[in-house]
């Protein structure tokens, strides 16, 4: 997504634990664009490696997740698909918000 559009500055995928069919326990990727002088090289990592975003201090991840599951509820759709598969809990935050 960061790589394809100018515009996003940054974007991640936290998945709750145990959810990425090839990845153990939690797994966040996320990708960023480098600022002066490396404009417009790409880093990502992995936020779960540094940052326990299930734990109390992770708020944004925690309402999120509770959104989807609201969403989930009201939406018959979306649980025939659940039952398929587990449901991915998702977020946008501001990441001036966390630096």
């Amino acid at each position: 997504m960061v790589e394809f559009d100018e515009d996003i500055f940054a974007a991640g995928n936290c998945f709750d634990w145990n959810e990425h069919p090839a990845q153990p326990g939690l797994f966040c990727p996320f990708a960023y664009r480098l600022p002066p002088p490396n404009l417009g090289a790409i880093f990502a990592k992995d936020l779960a490696m540094e940052y326990h975003y299930l734990g109390n201090t992770s708020e944004w991840f925690f309402l999120a997740r509770k959104n989807a599951e609201k969403v989930i509820a009201r939406n018959e759709q979306y649980l025939k698909s659940s039952r398929a598969s587990p449901p991915v809990h998702q977020a946008t935050v501001r990441l001036s918000d966390y630096i």
